[in-house]
């Protein structure tokens, strides 16, 4: 006999169902059935064991529907098989497709769409579960008249029939498993004379209806409980229980199919679940316009807003710890609801995890980001074309046995020369340095290292290529885990496992063994599926890229106290205390049906009219989502919070679903709460959360910001934390606590080049990165203007040696381009690696470097001709071992402070027994020269490689006057002429665009010697008409005090380094605007905008020598 129990929600049917079972065991009774959900398995078997006990518990199995296949295929025997999964599944299909490609028309161009063959297995489902066969499907597209919908119906039919034979010629599929059963049971009587009962379901599929079938025409009873208030549908498909009663209606109408007796539905309609009025005239009053307004205040529905989603969840989790700190709930005795929790779980779990309350989420989680599978993955795509990218994601899974340090050696050099294809099939041979570098030993050792790597990292990969070339899918899927097992990726992946768990994420550590069975699964399905069917590898790996996007793993719990977070349609709970309902915004929850498969609304509507059981369209699913909303709505015993948002995640306004203005109906007087305005002490729950609350209230002096700091100051774990942001709160630059370590990092005596005062002097923080931590950028083996210029130096450097400035005049402009040329081709060859493989861009930005030189030896041809100033030296070293001695300074912490550097020119004119020098830097950039710059210690460089000649180049040059500091373009400045222009003119032009930056000194001597003319063509001075000399220029007092102040500031740096400044203060102001843009460490320092910088007035040249001047009679 079949009975029903009805009841709305929260009637004790579950309560009545388990007490019936226990009644009947303490009598006797075995061999009980109780049929639930999967979802709800467990929970029932814990309350079936606290009401019977052990002893008596086996007399009644707890099953789901798949554990009911298990449990009659043990006593029967089943079909043996190798199991196919979601995975398995994505893979026959795609073939599917391809086999089924000649017959199709509407989907032929997707034949190889992975979105298109979800949704076909989607369809699958829905056919398995509704007894919908293929030969269905093409009956019902014969009796279509020509459209769309019988072509459509036609070409699907095709396709599942061409997967359904690809599966039954290799594999078992659960979504079978109750078709089988069904069969099973029409020769077995499993439930004869059995009492199975029937618990939580709404509905069932076709599949499942069958079952019932089995179960009604063998089972002494049949106890079934469904939530509905009555039998009959008042409301024809459209009411609150109207789904439930329709499955009532198909369940009695299958009973009497099998001449089963029904008996008179039981009642249930006491709410026995509700602990609070308020949510029992909830229950009763939901979804019921004539139902009243619940008179009374009630503190036991919350109603609360939230600006956005993160907002919405802090909420929620910073309420559950409250409650579990201060009313004595327990994790467990919570839920929380979503309508879909795939949208809330990572900023869920985050913020319960803050706040410290244990979750668990009732989901599976995706794979492909794993370590394993991304390996795989990549040395798949990386064995095609051996490309850069591929080639280093396969190297930072940690599974090829690699160091993080030999890791970033090969990926350095890799993108340094630009190293991919082909390329990296053979040996590397360029400068690990990149370019203008010779070889050294040292550097063919590090090439010989490097080139080890490569054939580590390269050899497998290659192997796997050769093994997967012109086979099979079965051979490809042999060929992968030998590779496998190349690489040890099994023993890497267990170091790996170990790590994770050593570092406190047991669960991570936990889910590498299940993803290397995982894998195994996948490579086994694959070369079972795939063995016959000839494929590339590159298909292969599309194939097997669907079926890793179709594998996932759940989660297991990790405590025996967690609040589960679920979706409203898989979530099952029982009768939880406190209940948490997210997302109650117009469209989320309830959701808004909408048609995502290969089938439109209207279009199953009509297969529904021809007699296909499909599942129910469109007006259907939105009943089913108000009874979703009920329900959830119905779940607490105690106590409810209803959650919504104003905004989504990109700020459009949001409002408030159906379910909130039914309870603004029935409870105007409900709590309402607003997320972001509750009182500040609700946000120190947690210790986290009070640490976020303390850096935000940082500037506030009140008692509760001194609690909290005191509070922070106190633990060992924070304190440094909480320093952290009072510097960042103050900006107060960074330094070191202890002034030894800095002594100990940079030295006593420090020995620097001229250019790392540069970098100093514009920000601290970036010299002590690129200095003191020897954090140095990437080298990207490029023609970039830092290259062009070293090669220009290098071929300017050896013209000059090689010849005179008068030689060079001689030669003519086609010699000097010959011998440029030449040049430029034996720098490529000597430090570029050769001509071979190079860009063409590339090969474009060197040719144009001939075109540059070639200008620019021109323009010093015509200067030398007006010049008595020759070249004396080039690339001059000044270091402890050169021909010059370093600049040396002592500090007046007893410590040094030496600069060393090496000159790009320097030239000499002789007079009267004395060098007079002037020092000269190529540069390609347009640079201007300010003396208020050097005041503040920046461009100095120059200045000082001439004070240090000045006062360590007596043995090279004898006395010495130091004659000017000048700045050269070495660049092609075009000249705006006229058409009919002269060469002469366009010179003249080009040469005055192009005239050197600097300062010279102020004497007529020099300035005659420099240009003979004083036109200040080719210098920044000239000759006046009334014979007085005007440009940038110093006399030899005024030089003498800059050297004071120049010593003054290189001593203020050294002292500073020693006490550990190392603050981001970035020099800002007069040039110096985009200090921090160009800077290499931005991401680090933590400087943001409107923070200190070190201010840089721009002076100009007299502005300058007059402060010069106060400054050395203030110092005098």
């Amino acid at each position: 006999m079949l009975h029903l129990i009805l009841g709305r929600s929260g009637s004790g049917k579950t309560q009545y169902i388990r007490s019936l079972l226990c009644e009947l065991a303490k009598d006797g009774a075995h061999g009980m059935i109780l049929l639930v959900p999967e979802q709800f398995s467990f929970e029932s078997e814990r309350a079936m064991l606290e009401l019977l006990g052990p002893r008596d518990a086996g007399r009644v199995e707890i099953l789901s529907f798949s554990r009911l296949v298990d449990a009659v295929f043990r006593v029967y025997g089943g079909v043996s098989g190798t199991r196919i999964d979601d995975g398995g599944r994505m893979l026959l299909m795609s073939l599917a497709l391809e086999e089924a490609q000649d017959h199709l028309e509407l989907y032929a161009r997707h034949k190889e769409s992975s979105a298109l063959a979800a949704k076909l297995l989607d369809l699958v489902a829905e056919c398995r579960q509704c007894a919908v066969t293929p030969a269905d499907l093409h009956r019902v597209a014969d009796n279509l008249p020509d459209s769309v919908l019988r072509r459509k119906t036609h070409e699907l039919s095709l396709i599942l029939e061409t997967y359904d034979t690809l599966l039954a010629r290799s594999f078992l599929d659960e979504q079978d498993d109750l078709t089988r059963l069904n069969d099973a049971l029409l020769d077995h009587p499993f439930f004869q004379g059995r009492i199975v009962a029937i618990d939580a379901f709404k509905s069932f599929t076709v599949q499942e209806q069958r079952i019932l079938s089995r179960i009604l025409s063998q089972a002494q009873e049949v106890y079934l409980t469904l939530c509905a208030d009555e039998m009959m549908d008042r409301q024809n498909g459209m009411g609150l229980f109207s789904p439930v009663q329709r499955t009532a209606r198909r369940v009695i109408s299958l009973a009497k199919r099998q001449n089963v007796p029904v008996a008179s539905p039981i009642v249930l309609e006491i709410p026995h679940r509700f602990h609070s009025e308020a949510l029992k005239a909830l229950e009763q009053g939901v979804f019921r316009p004539e139902a009243e307004a619940f008179p009374q205040k009630t503190e036991d529905i919350l109603l609360c807003t939230a600006q956005d989603k993160a907002s919405q969840c802090d909420f929620v989790a910073r309420t559950a710890k409250r409650l579990l700190r201060e009313e004595g709930f327990r994790c467990r005795d919570m839920a929380i609801i979503a309508r879909d929790a795939d949208a809330y779980r990572e900023e869920m779990t985050a913020a319960l995890r803050r706040y410290g309350v244990p979750v668990f989420e009732d989901s599976r989680q995706p794979i492909n980001s794993q370590p394993l599978m991304v390996f795989v993955r990549a040395a798949l795509e990386a064995a095609q074309s051996f490309a850069t990218e591929p080639v280093l994601r396969y190297l930072k899974t940690g599974l090829v046995g690699f160091t993080l340090e030999e890791t970033s050696e090969l990926e350095n050099y890799m993108l340094e020369w630009n190293i991919g294809g082909a390329r990296l099939l053979s040996p590397f041979t360029q400068h690990p340095e990149g370019y203008g570098n010779s070889f050294q030993e040292q550097d063919r050792q590090k090439l010989a290292f490097l080139n080890g790597l490569r054939e580590r990292a390269v050899g497998p990969l290659v192997h796997l290529r050769d093994n997967c070339a012109e086979t099979d899918g079965a051979q490809i899927s042999r060929a992968v885990y030998t590779f496998l097992e190349e690489t040890e990726a099994a023993s890497h992946l267990r170091a790996l496992a170990q790590a994770l768990s050593d570092g406190g994420e047991a669960d991570l550590a936990l889910e590498q063994g299940r993803i290397w069975d995982l894998m195994m699964d996948m490579l086994s399905q694959c070369a079972v599926a795939l063995e016959g069917h000839s494929i590339t590898l590159s298909r292969f790996a599309q194939l097997f890229d669907a079926v890793l996007a179709a594998q996932d793993i759940g989660t297991i719990p990790q405590g025996l106290d967690e609040i589960p977070l679920g979706s409203a349609d898989r979530m099952r709970v029982s009768s939880p205390r406190v209940v948490f309902l997210l997302g109650a915004n117009e469209g989320e929850f309830p959701r808004i049906p909408s048609s995502s498969g290969v089938f439109s609304d209207t279009e199953r509507r009509r297969l529904i009219e021809l007699g296909l059981e499909m599942t129910d369209p469109y007006d259907l699913q939105a009943v089913e989502e108000r009874l979703l909303a009920y329900q959830s709505l119905s779940a607490a015993r105690e106590r409810l919070y209803v959650c919504h948002t104003r905004s989504d995640g990109e700020g459009a306004s949001q409002a408030g679903s159906v379910i909130v203005s039914e309870l603004n109906r029935l409870f105007p007087h409900c709590i309402h709460l607003d997320a972001d305005e509750e009182d500040v002490l609700s946000r120190i729950e947690g210790v986290s959360p009070a640490f976020l609350l303390t850096a935000s209230r940082w500037e506030k002096n009140d008692p509760l910001s001194a609690a909290l700091k005191g509070y922070f100051a106190s633990r060992a774990d924070y304190a440094g934390r909480l320093e952290g942001v009072g510097r960042a709160a103050s900006h107060a630059p960074a330094h070191f606590e202890n002034q030894e370590n800095a002594r100990r990092l940079f030295g006593d005596h420090l020995y620097l080049s001229a250019s790392r005062v540069e970098v100093y002097h514009k920000c601290r923080f970036q010299y002590f990165c690129r200095y003191g931590l020897d954090a140095q950028p990437r080298i990207i083996a490029k023609l970039d203007p830092l290259s062009s210029g070293t090669v220009v130096h290098d071929v300017l450097e050896r013209l000059l040696r090689a010849h005179s400035p008068q030689q060079l005049h001689e030669m003519g402009r086609e010699r000097r381009a010959e011998e440029i040329k030449a040049l430029l081709l034996a720098y490529l060859e000597e430090k570029m690696g050769g001509a071979q493989e190079k860009p063409k861009r590339f090969s474009y930005q060197f040719n144009r470097l001939a075109v540059v030189l070639e200008e620019v030896v021109g323009r010093l041809c015509a200067e030398f001709l007006h010049s008595s100033f020759v070249p004396a030296d080039f690339e001059l070293k000044i270091d402890k071992d050169g021909p010059v001695p370093p600049y040396s300074l002592p500090l007046p912490d007893g410590g040094t402070l030496q600069i060393k550097g090496s000159i790009d020119r320097v030239d000499r004119m002789e007079r009267d027994g004395k060098s007079y020098l002037r020092v000269v830097d190529y540069k390609s950039g347009g640079k201007e020269f300010l003396l208020s710059d050097v005041l503040n210690g920046l461009n100095m460089q120059m200045l000082i490689y001439l004070m240090c000649l000045w006062q360590n180049g007596k043995m090279r040059y004898g006395e010495i006057v130091p004659a000017g500091i000048l700045y050269m373009p070495v660049k092609s400045t075009p000249a705006t002429l006229g058409r009919d222009a002269t060469q002469t003119e366009i010179d003249k032009a080009r040469a005055k665009a192009c005239r050197m930056s600097g300062m010279v000194l102020d004497h007529s001597l020099v300035i005659d010697g420099m240009e003979d003319d004083g036109k200040g063509i080719f210098i920044p001075a000239r000759r006046e008409k009334g014979g007085g000399i005007k440009g940038t220029l110093i006399n030899l007092t005024q030089l003498s005090r800059l050297q004071q102040k120049m010593d003054d500031i290189l001593k203020e740096m050294g002292k500073n380094l020693h006490r550990g400044e190392i603050g981001a203060v970035p020099s800002f102001g007069a040039g110096y605007d985009r200090v921090c843009d160009w800077c290499d460490y931005k991401s680090v320092c933590g400087y943001e905008p409107g923070a200190p910088v070190r201010p840089i007035e721009k002076l100009t040249h007299a502005q300058s020598l007059e402060k010069l001047e106060e400054e050395g009679a203030h110092h005098g």
